[in-house]
């Protein structure tokens, strides 16, 4: 798997481009490239080739911060559709509309409008024996 593929791949991971932050993307890139140079460094290896561990110990550490740092989970995207597209889907695909509260009143019974007024006395005020407080 080549840099782009790998980038491409982990911000799928983390939730795809909307959900990664531009500097979590810089990020990526570095790790991306810090990735190729030590698959590189693999590949030089198993060639036959010397290839200086210590630089190789201290890239894969690089490389591992940078994962801690953007996070190395995955992330479930929602894909769950509104409300109102789901029954707008669902109405142009079986042709008839969506009663979206089933066995529910069309408007409000008798007497419901009505509201009970609000009780303005304070009984800590009222109940005072001190004729100062009130």
């Amino acid at each position: 798997m080549d840099a782009v593929q790998w980038y491409e791949d982990v911000i799928t991971d983390l939730g795809g481009e909307s959900q990664v932050s531009l500097a979590k993307r810089t990020m990526l890139e570095r790790a991306a490239f810090v990735r190729a140079m030590l698959m590189h460094m693999e590949y030089l290896s198993q060639d036959g080739e010397k290839i200086d561990m210590k630089s190789y110990s201290n890239q894969t550490q690089v490389l591992l911060n940078v994962l801690k740092t953007v996070g190395m989970e995955k992330v479930l995207r929602d894909i769950t559709p509104d409300l109102s597209r789901y029954i707008a889907e669902h109405e142009q695909a079986n042709g008839q509309t969506v009663d979206v509260a089933p066995g529910r009143w069309k408007q409000e019974p008798p007497g419901w409008g009505h509201r009970a007024p609000i009780d303005t006395h304070d009984p800590v005020t009222e109940n005072s024996d001190d004729p100062d407080e009130t």
